[in-house]
Protein backbone atom coordinates (compact mmCIF):
# COMPACT_ATOMS: atom_id res chain seq x y z
CA UNK A 1 0.00 0.00 0.00
CA UNK A 2 1.64 3.64 -0.83
CA UNK A 3 1.80 5.90 1.66
CA UNK A 4 -0.06 9.21 -0.01
CA UNK A 5 -2.38 9.77 -2.42
CA UNK A 6 -2.02 12.74 -4.00
CA UNK A 7 -5.21 14.72 -5.35
CA UNK A 8 -4.24 16.92 -8.09
CA UNK A 9 -7.19 18.36 -8.94
CA UNK A 10 -7.76 20.00 -5.22
CA UNK A 11 -4.02 19.69 -4.78
CA UNK A 12 -4.53 17.80 -1.40
CA UNK A 13 -1.96 14.76 -0.22
CA UNK A 14 -3.59 12.45 1.88
CA UNK A 15 -1.39 10.21 4.15
CA UNK A 16 -3.11 6.49 3.38
CA UNK A 17 -2.49 5.43 6.99
CA UNK A 18 -4.67 8.01 9.25
CA UNK A 19 -6.93 8.65 6.26
CA UNK A 20 -11.18 8.64 7.19
CA UNK A 21 -14.12 8.97 5.55
CA UNK A 22 -14.19 12.77 6.17
CA UNK A 23 -11.06 12.85 3.51
CA UNK A 24 -13.40 11.97 0.78
CA UNK A 25 -10.79 10.32 -0.96
CA UNK A 26 -13.25 8.16 -2.56
CA UNK A 27 -14.62 11.06 -4.52
CA UNK A 28 -10.82 11.63 -6.30
CA UNK A 29 -11.57 11.28 -10.23
CA UNK A 30 -8.72 8.01 -11.00
CA UNK A 31 -7.17 10.41 -13.74
CA UNK A 32 -6.29 13.01 -10.96
CA UNK A 33 -5.31 10.53 -8.01
CA UNK A 34 -1.39 9.29 -7.47
CA UNK A 35 -0.27 7.20 -5.23
CA UNK A 36 3.19 7.22 -3.71
CA UNK A 37 5.58 6.13 -1.44
CA UNK A 38 7.77 9.30 -1.50
CA UNK A 39 8.59 11.33 1.00
CA UNK A 40 10.58 13.54 -0.91
CA UNK A 41 7.35 14.18 -3.44
CA UNK A 42 5.08 15.02 -0.74
CA UNK A 43 8.27 17.71 0.56
CA UNK A 44 8.42 19.24 -2.81
CA UNK A 45 4.73 19.02 -4.15
CA UNK A 46 4.21 20.91 0.14
CA UNK A 47 6.69 23.38 0.07
CA UNK A 48 7.00 24.69 -3.76
CA UNK A 49 3.84 23.57 -5.44
CA UNK A 50 0.75 25.04 -3.53
CA UNK A 51 -0.35 21.63 -2.01
CA UNK A 52 -1.50 21.23 1.03
CA UNK A 53 -1.74 18.07 3.96
CA UNK A 54 -5.26 17.11 4.18
CA UNK A 55 -6.67 18.29 7.43
CA UNK A 56 -8.08 15.06 8.31
CA UNK A 57 -5.32 13.05 8.09
CA UNK A 58 -2.24 14.87 9.03
CA UNK A 59 -3.94 16.54 11.90
CA UNK A 60 -1.08 15.27 14.49
CA UNK A 61 1.57 14.99 12.07
CA UNK A 62 3.74 17.20 9.96
CA UNK A 63 6.72 16.82 7.65
CA UNK A 64 9.92 17.42 8.61
CA UNK A 65 12.28 19.05 6.03
CA UNK A 66 15.55 16.44 5.52
CA UNK A 67 13.63 13.59 7.62
CA UNK A 68 11.97 10.60 6.12
CA UNK A 69 9.39 10.54 8.81
CA UNK A 70 6.87 11.95 10.64
CA UNK A 71 6.84 13.72 14.04
CA UNK A 72 4.50 14.60 16.47
CA UNK A 73 4.12 18.28 17.20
Amino acid sequence: MSKYFIDHSKLIVHRTAFITDGCNHHKISHKHLEESNSDEQVLQLISHDDYRQCPQCFEYFSLEKDKHDYVRY
